[in-house]
Order: structure tokens, then sequence, then C-alpha cells
């Protein structure tokens, strides 16, 4: 038994139970949704085999429950992201882009976004560490030092 705990100690405590025969992978994606694991859940039900008894269920679930949150959430970060990029929040426009990417089916288009509000980012930073240089500049020269 130490050696299968061991072997699975990078593992999620429900990746555990389901390596052990505990609970049935559709068990636990019914927990990661409960947790609020939509991703996560989304990828254990869409990875059960069509030959295995709880296919059918999971099925359902993904159809009924877990996409309709999935693009719920998809359209929320979105739209996070949209209104964070008009207040020039680049860093919170990036990570509502990022999360809105690893929500989506093809995020392509979504990490082209996040890799924009990451260089815009990074440009606000240049440029606020160039400011505090000159303004350090100028009051040096006032002060005669």
């Amino acid at each position: 038994m130490v050696l299968l705990i061991t072997g699975c100690a990078g593992k999620s405590i429900d990746d555990f139970r389901v390596s052990a025969g505990f609970i049935t992978p559709y068990e636990a994606a019914e927990a990661d949704y409960k947790r609020g694991d939509i991703k996560e859940a989304r990828d254990r039900l869409y990875h059960i085999p069509k030959d295995h008894q709880d296919y059918k269920r999971a099925q359902d679930f993904l159809r009924k429950k877990v996409d309709p949150a999935r693009l719920k959430l998809l359209r929320f970060y979105v739209k996070k992201g949209k209104k964070e990029e008009k207040l020039k929040h680049w860093a919170k426009a990036e990570e509502a882009y990022k999360t809105a990417a690893g929500l989506s089916i093809q995020p392509k288009a979504l990490i082209n976004y996040q890799r924009k509000m990451h260089e815009a980012t990074r440009r606000l930073r240049a440029e606020t560490i160039n400011n505090a240089r000159n303004n350090a500049e100028l009051i040096d020269r006032k002060s005669g030092v």
C-alpha cells in the first residue's frame, strides 16, 4: 500500500482514489464539478471510454451540466478581460484571458489576447521604470547631487 500511495503522491486525492478503484472516474468528475473544477470534470468525463458502464451517464452530465457551466465561465472571463482591457488594467485582463483560454476548446484567439495584454503590461512596467529613473535624475540635478 505504501508503494501505491508514494506512486501517486503528485496527483490529486481523487486521482489516487480513481486509480485505487475506490471511486469511478464519473464520481471523481462529479466531485470536481461540485468543487467548481469545471475543466477537470470535463477532462475526466471526456476520457471515459465508450465501453465503460458510466459512459452514457457521463455524456449526459457533460452535455447537461458541465459544458453549460464551462461556457458560462468562459463568457464571464472573456467579458471580464475586455472590461479590464478597456480600463487599461493589463495584468488583470491578461489573467482573465488566460483563465478563459483554459476553459476554451479552441483557445488560440484568447491566447493571442493574453499575449497582447502581457506585452502591454511589460510596456507599462518599462515606462514606469523609465519615468521613475527620469524623475530621480531630475531631482538629483535640482538638489545638486
